[in-house]
């Protein structure tokens, strides 16, 4: 196992896709039509859901979570370094992956794997802070979403992917797992200490917003 520059042994592929609910399978890529690095360590370190998915593949794990990154990974290997080439250059992977998902692309999704906005929820802030999260539903009835965020000094996101290795069995259960990595991410960054005292107000705000998106829910990092 590797280790970073601190000498901790460095994630592997599965526990960064479990953290972050999204496939760091595909980080490898030369080219990417978007950012999926949205979460840093130090905020994916900070997570803590009581829901935190097990090791078992093939079943719900957690609250309303299925990993498949395994299925995925397979599905990489299958076509990596078939006719000298790798993996993305193959029309067949995105295809393939897409099937997990009882998804046809071109169809379900665009050529590149991405899936369509079918629900679009906005936590907004005065000065250009601000949360956008995106939901689908597959034909299979999986759930995925993806994000992007914004502040005066930087901003990012992702969108819902084929690639995806954690599906979702509810839009209750992706929107919560989405809803606290927005909150988490926010937290660490007004937590930091050059933050200024109007970031950390606009981050406050920001993350009363983002819990109000989940009707009858507790304050999730109480």
């Amino acid at each position: 196992m590797d280790n970073d520059l601190f000498g901790n042994p460095e994630p592997t592929d599965k526990e960064r896709a479990e953290a972050r609910g999204n496939d760091l399978l595909r980080s490898d890529k030369p080219q990417k039509p978007m950012d999926f690095g949205l979460f840093d360590e130090c905020a994916t370190k900070q997570i803590d859901i009581q829901d935190a998915i097990q090791e078992v593949q093939g079943e719900d794990i957690g609250e309303g979570k299925i990993y498949i990154g395994d299925e995925i990974q397979a599905i990489r290997d299958k076509y990596d370094g078939v006719d000298g080439r790798r993996y993305w250059h193959h029309d067949g992977f995105m295809i393939d992956c897409a099937k997990l998902w009882g998804a046809e692309l071109g169809k379900d999704a665009n050529i590149h794997g991405v899936f369509p906005n079918k629900e679009v929820l906005t936590a907004e802030v005065k000065g250009g802070t601000y949360y956008r999260i995106t939901l689908y539903c597959s034909p299979k009835g999986w759930w995925t979403f993806g994000m992007s965020y914004g502040y005066p000094l930087g901003g990012g996101g992702f969108g819902a992917h084929v690639t995806d290795a954690c599906a979702f069995t509810s839009r209750d259960a992706v929107l919560k797992f989405a809803v606290c990595k927005a909150i988490s991410n926010t937290k660490h960054r007004i937590m930091r200490d050059d933050a200024s005292d109007s970031q950390i107000k606009a981050g406050e705000n920001l993350i009363e917003q983002l819990q109000d998106m989940i009707n009858g829910q507790k304050d999730l990092f109480g």
